[in-house]
């Protein structure tokens, strides 16, 4: 095979590799673009402040009463709901724990805030959060220990 022959074969098989990586690259870009997407997609953003004036719980922190907390639901990709609690200024977050769907028989044009009962002295649990004017709120999942507790009391 003459010199001619072999760059040829090179040159053919270059331009190949090369469209095959283009077409991978194109692809991996539509990929991410499309995450984005489907992330920043959906519903608005869930937010409510509570000041409470008891001390309350909620799944890994105590939430001394008289002061106000932002309860914020991020949606994570693969339908997981976590619920974020921060201090009034948001620069600073308290809790971030997991929720399940926790239904209501009605909507109201209010934040319900559910909670659970304790023995005196110690934090109130909080059970749900329900955003104004939805039926499906978020349950808030306690470690087993915990949860078996609350449930046992309420």
């Amino acid at each position: 095979m003459s010199l001619r022959g072999i760059l040829g074969d090179c040159s053919t098989r270059l331009e190949a590799n090369m469209k095959r990586n283009t077409l991978a690259i194109a692809v991996a870009t539509l990929t991410i673009l499309c995450v984005a997407v489907v992330t920043h997609a959906g519903p608005s953003v869930r937010k409510t402040k509570l000041t409470f004036s008891h001390t309350v719980e909620v799944p890994g922190a105590i939430l001394p009463g008289g002061s106000t907390y932002v309860f914020k639901l991020l949606n994570i990709a693969g339908g997981r709901h976590l619920v974020q609690v921060t201090n009034e200024a948001q620069n600073k977050v308290v809790a971030l724990f997991q929720t399940i769907p926790d239904y209501s028989r009605r909507a109201t044009g209010h934040t319900v805030v559910e909670f659970g009962e304790l023995s005196v002295g110690s934090a109130v649990p909080i059970k749900a959060w329900f955003y104004p004017g939805e039926r499906i709120g978020y349950r808030f999942v306690y470690p087993k220990q915990k949860a078996v507790r609350i449930a046992s009391t309420s």
